[in-house]
């Protein structure tokens, strides 16, 4: 029996993939600051909130640091919500979204499996594709 060559994994620029699949999306942003780099990556314009904004039709963001929050407050940037990604449950976000990102705050959460139970009310089961 001939086996298939396996194919080679596709690369892509993580930040480009995210944004696309945000495009004209509802959005949900979790992590959102990128505290205590908020100020320095919004002058550099590596911000992905930012970025983010550009693309979707609309971006909600959710951060457990009040000061990041602020910092983004200050710039314009609205639809921002203080919560604890372990107790999702207890924000007053509405959903279902059409993307959540979740980059980057998974290693940082004592009980991920609250994360992962708390997030599901707000996806939106049509689109879910995991």
């Amino acid at each position: 029996m001939n086996a298939m060559p396996a194919r080679p994994p596709r690369l892509v620029q993580r930040v480009a993939f995210i944004e696309e699949a945000c495009a004209g999306k509802r959005v949900l942003h979790l992590g959102c600051t990128n505290w205590p780099y908020t100020e320095t990556v919004i002058r550099d314009g590596s911000l992905l909130h930012l970025r983010l904004m550009a693309r979707a039709a609309e971006l909600h963001g959710l951060d457990s640091d009040r000061e990041g929050l602020d910092v983004l407050a200050a710039h314009g940037v609205p639809h921002l919500h203080l919560g604890d990604l372990e107790r999702l449950d207890e924000t007053a976000l509405d959903g279902p979204f059409d993307v959540i990102v979740a980059g980057e705050i998974i290693e940082h959460l004592s009980n991920p499996g609250l994360f992962l139970r708390g997030v599901r009310r707000l996806m939106d089961d049509r689109r879910c594709c995991c």
